[in-house]
């Protein structure tokens, strides 16, 4: 029911006291009675001390704001995404659920999320809207299809973790049907929702696995198997290009001019998330004490469009805005425990090698995303922290043990030098 929550409702949203809460953060409550040993012990991680870290930030820049009671809400959410990496983690960890079961889960969850969107997009092209939000009708009457979550740009950034997570299954057992099924469905998906800035994250995230692959001896296996998803995505591009059910002219835009800085400098969706991202910066190095601490999360506003925003952008923007230079600080040191927790396990024998490549490349284009744009909001970006989360802790574990033994062997072998 968790799984489903977290990957199923993010257009859903509950009012709860001034401010908006998911299905999923509700659910959290069920893990603190339950779980609490193995959440504890999660803290012997440096993800899990990273995070802790973002919220002792996020608390003190909410003291020192202007508008203490908003902050405090704004840092009450945020707490509660972290809550689901610490609920993934915590699962995995105790065996409740396995690393097996939870790819299937994802598996299954994209491909279902995925072929909704198409439903969305075709019927919208016979003239009906298949909308489950207020937010969704905007979205699809421009064009677009965001499946279950609140906009397309959403879906887009959430389709970069499947995308990367069963990147190393397909190189090391071939484009099953399976896959070939899988990555049709999210090349169609991706096209209809086209995003330049995962498009970008994508591209970071594809040169990480091309040199781990050659670090690893399997660079030409490697380079056959993408090369077999990039035709795939090629073929679902110039399927909805050459017949009737034609993308949105702003697709179109995107894709024509994906390459020309001059076009994108005179976009209009990128001049406004570049003017929000400018005042958030503005507002924040006018004032020597915010530079240090922040504005408190989410209490940058300005006046665009005629109405009054929460500005931010891109999640380093964001960071420093709302938690100054100690944010951008907490968030690297996430970046960098979260990444090296997903190499480790990478490197593991006791991981699965394709779950543990999968980790590594998906939190990769995660955090390279977070460069450009917000992911902090996105509950598949905290399933991606927990998951790297937990096989940290399997690792640690492991070790511990070996340390033990180790320990517990050594007074025997001198007892026998000795005789």
């Amino acid at each position: 029911m968790f799984f489903v929550a977290v990957l199923f409702t993010e257009f859903l949203y509950i009012n709860i006291a001034g401010g908006s809460l998911r299905p999923y953060h509700l659910l959290l409550a069920l893990f603190v009675p339950f779980f609490l040993p193995g959440l504890i012990r999660l803290f012997t991680t440096p993800v899990a001390r990273s995070i802790l870290f973002i919220m002792l930030i996020t608390v003190i820049s909410a003291a020192g704001s202007e508008h203490k009671g908003n902050a405090f809400m704004s840092a009450t959410l945020l707490a509660l995404n972290m809550g689901v990496a610490f609920s993934i983690a915590v699962l995995l960890t105790s065996g409740r659920i396995t690393f097996r079961a939870f790819s299937d889960v994802l598996r299954v969850s994209t491909i279902l999320m995925c072929g909704f969107a198409i439903v969305q997009f075709v019927a919208f092209q016979s003239g009906a809207v298949f909308a489950l939000s207020d937010t969704q009708n905007e979205q699809i009457l421009r064009g677009f299809a965001p499946a279950f979550f609140t906009e397309a740009n959403t879906f887009a950034k959430y389709l970069l973790t499947p995308m990367f997570f069963f990147l190393p299954t397909v190189v090391s057992r071939g484009f099953t049907r399976k896959m070939q099924f899988l990555y049709g469905m999210i090349a169609v998906a991706f096209v209809i929702n086209f995003m330049r800035s995962a498009t970008a994250a994508m591209v970071v995230a594809t040169i990480v696995a091309a040199l781990w692959y050659a670090k690893v001896g399997t660079l030409t296996v490697f380079a056959k198997r993408f090369a077999a998803i990039v035709v795939v995505s090629t073929l679902a591009f110039a399927l909805f290009t050459s017949s009737d059910l034609g993308l949105s002219d702003y697709n179109l835009y995107k894709f024509a001019t994906l390459f020309d800085l001059e076009a994108l400098s005179t976009d209009s969706s990128w001049k406004f998330r570049a003017a929000a991202m400018q005042i958030a910066l503005e507002q924040t190095l006018a004032d020597p004490l915010r530079i240090w601490i922040g504005n408190g999360w989410g209490q940058v506003y300005a006046m665009l469009d005629g109405e009054v925003r929460q500005v931010g952008g891109a999640d380093v923007v964001n960071f420093f805005a709302y938690n100054g230079l100690f944010g951008v600080v907490s968030f690297f040191a996430l970046a960098f425990a979260s990444i090296r927790s997903g190499r480790r396990a990478a490197q593991s024998s006791l991981i699965d090698s394709s779950i543990g490549e999968g980790v590594y490349f998906a939190l990769v284009a995660n955090f390279a995303l977070g460069l450009v744009s917000g992911v902090n909001l996105l509950a598949s970006f905290w399933v991606m922290v927990g998951v790297g989360m937990a096989t940290e802790k399997i690792v640690q574990r492991s070790r511990a043990r070996e340390r033990l033994l180790e320990s517990r062997a050594t007074p025997a072998l001198r007892f026998g030098h000795e005789r």
